[in-house]
C-alpha cells in the first residue's frame, strides 16, 4: 500500500505580487530557475543518518509543483503553470501527487497562496479514493 495523495490547486493572485514572489512561484512550477532567496517556502530541511548513526540536517530546496512528470500512483500527469492574466495578476493551477512526508512543505506553500490569493481552491484525495475533499484553511489534514 502506498501513501499517495492527489492535489488539485487553483489560485488567482493579484498584480501586487513582487517580482521576487513571481520568480519563486515560477520556480515552484518548474518553469524558472531557483531564486537566490526563498521566502514563500524557505525551510527544506532533510534529515539523514550518517554512517556513524548520527543525524545530519541539510537544506535541500526543490520545486514543489514541478517540473511536469508522469504521476506514479494516481495516473496521468503532474503539472503546474503560473501565467499572467490579461487584466493583471496571475493564474496558478496545479495537479500533483503528494506523500505525507511532504505535507509540511506543501502546507507552507498553500497557506501563503491562500493568504495572498484573490480566489483559492484546493482539493485532495487519497489515491485509492474516488472523491476529493477540500483543503481547509490552506492546510493538508488527513
Amino acid at each position: 500500500m502506498a501513501d499517495s495523495f492527489e492535489l488539485l490547486l487553483s489560485a488567482e493572485l493579484p498584480p501586487s505580487l513582487s517580482a521576487d514572489e513571481v520568480a519563486e512561484l515560477s520556480w515552484h512550477t518548474g518553469a524558472g530557475p531557483q531564486p537566490d532567496a526563498l521566502t514563500i517556502v524557505s525551510d527544506f530541511t532533510e534529515v539523514f543518518v550518517d554512517d556513524d548513526g548520527r543525524f545530519e540536517y541539510e537544506n535541500l530546496p526543490r520545486p514543489l509543483l514541478g517540473p511536469p512528470r508522469a504521476a506514479w500512483r494516481i495516473g496521468g500527469v503532474c503539472h503546474a503553470a503560473l501565467l499572467p492574466k490579461e487584466k493583471g495578476g496571475w493564474a496558478l493551477s496545479a495537479r500533483q501527487e503528494l506523500h505525507p512526508d511532504d505535507f509540511d512543505l506543501f502546507n507552507g506553500l498553500l497557506r501563503w497562496l491562500k493568504e495572498h490569493a484573490t480566489a483559492f481552491a484546493c482539493h485532495t484525495r487519497f489515491y485509492e479514493e474516488e472523491d476529493f475533499a477540500p483543503v481547509r484553511d490552506g492546510r493538508l489534514v488527513f
